[in-house]
């Protein structure tokens, strides 16, 4: 396991402008995240699922999973922690994979009544804050230990049943990365499921069913996300006009665009370069 990041974020509130951890966006294959709210309430978006935040609620999200705080949404301050951190598939497959269907579960999300457990974040957060090596490795096992003991203590045994799951699990997932990636690479283009789904060699039919049973998302929702959150980054980062973005990643027209952006952020272009705007010279 490696920390990527750790945050504290103190009652962000619409009023102010929102916390750039708290945007609209997702992470590689590799990366989980967890966020533990202590206090505020609002909406916490994961993929197309909106989830009401109150206190003590603790999230994770997967590798891919698109997902932010809707600053629009906040109906008292929030305060929370977030880890953002990586496994490797081989070495940590069994935590990893664990990881993978409980935040595709109910237990997703979990509320912590434990007050300890806030102790724990914050170590964390220091200590992965550090520059010293060894403190930054401590907070690598705060964390595995944290995970263990929230998310997978109560895992399920192995079987040969489960065995042969996780195989077939296996081969739809190598559909699904290899899917990914071409849409990964082809971002600025139009791009059809049935086009995507020829290039993998299976039927549209079959490639909508496995990618939804592992994204809980359609490739077309998928696709559009990923476009979302590149097109988030332009407005966030460049001055780039509304409608140029929109032509560059290939929507029918701005309208069309700002309708499937305030549908994936839950703001309009305008109010997202707004709330989470860089100053460009």
């Amino acid at each position: 396991m490696q920390i990527i990041d750790s945050v504290y974020v103190y009652r962000m509130f619409l009023g102010d402008k929102a916390s750039w951890n708290g945007r609209y966006h997702s992470h590689k294959e590799n990366e989980f995240e967890i966020h533990f709210f202590i206090e505020g309430s609002g909406v916490f978006l994961s993929n197309k699922k909106r989830i009401p935040i109150h206190n003590k609620n603790l999230f994770i999200t997967s590798p891919r999973e698109f997902h932010s705080i809707l600053p629009d949404k906040i109906e008292k301050p929030i305060t929370y922690y977030a880890i953002l951190f990586s496994l490797d598939k081989k070495a940590e497959g069994e935590m990893f994979e664990s990881l993978c269907r409980i935040a595709e579960s109910n237990k997703k999300r979990q509320t912590i009544e434990e007050s300890s457990i806030q102790f724990i974040f914050e170590e964390i957060f220091k200590l992965s804050n550090s520059k010293d090596a060894q403190l930054k490795k401590s907070a690598e096992l705060l964390t595995q230990g944290l995970i263990y003991r929230l998310f997978i203590s109560n895992a399920e045994p192995s079987g040969a049943a489960q065995d042969f799951q996780h195989k077939s699990e296996e081969v739809s997932s190598n559909h699904v990365s290899r899917s990914i990636h071409i849409m990964e690479e082809k971002i600025y283009e139009n791009l059809k499921v049935e086009e995507l789904a020829a290039e993998l060699g299976l039927s549209a039919e079959h490639f909508i069913r496995i990618f939804r049973q592992k994204m809980n998302i359609t490739p077309l929702q998928y696709f559009y996300r990923l476009k979302i959150k590149t097109a988030a980054a332009m407005i966030s980062n460049t001055n780039l006009l509304v409608n140029d973005i929109a032509k560059k990643m290939s929507f029918e027209n701005q309208f069309h665009f700002s309708r499937i952006f305030k549908k994936c952020t839950g703001l309009s272009p305008t109010e997202y370069r707004k709330m989470y705007g860089q100053k460009i010279r």
